[in-house]
């Protein structure tokens, strides 16, 4: 679902760097699912899948631009540093631990399945993967390698 372009820093937590807009997406997605989750319903539901395709619309729009980058094939390196999510040649970005970054996929993922087919089980699935990413905010994950 979103790619991982980590940026390798040895004296420190691997992070990523995050175009602002996806990083922006998220967040609106990750208020969707607070207001579903304090009281679902099926008008929450419904609020909460016009985010999450606001947030693929951005994916697709991230992805369309990759295809245009022009890398240097014989290599299979592109000619440029890229951002996770980026739309554009000139990316606004946020530095996101890998870790949290994973955990907000993750959440994605649940909220998906919340929609796509609504149960008890897709619920609490939704609940626990908000309480990972909350704890992580206290407890920040190790980062993924």
């Amino acid at each position: 679902m979103f790619g991982r372009h980590e940026a390798h820093r040895p004296d420190g937590p691997q992070e990523l760097d995050v175009d602002h807009g996806l990083e922006d997406a998220i967040s609106t997605t990750e208020a969707s699912i607070d207001a579903y989750l304090a009281g679902p319903s099926d008008d929450l539901r419904q609020r909460l899948l016009t985010a999450l395709e606001q947030l693929d619309a951005r994916i697709d729009a991230s992805d369309t631009f990759e295809g245009t980058i022009v890398g240097v094939g014989g290599l299979g390196m592109t000619d440029r540093y890229r951002v996770v999510g980026e739309t554009g040649p000139h990316p606004l970005i946020e530095e996101v631990p890998s870790g949290v970054f994973e955990l907000q996929t993750e959440l994605v993922k649940a909220a998906k399945q919340v929609v796509r087919a609504p149960s008890p089980e897709a619920d609490a699935a939704l609940r626990a993967a908000r309480a990972a990413q909350r704890a992580a905010e206290v407890n920040p994950p190790p980062p993924v390698r």
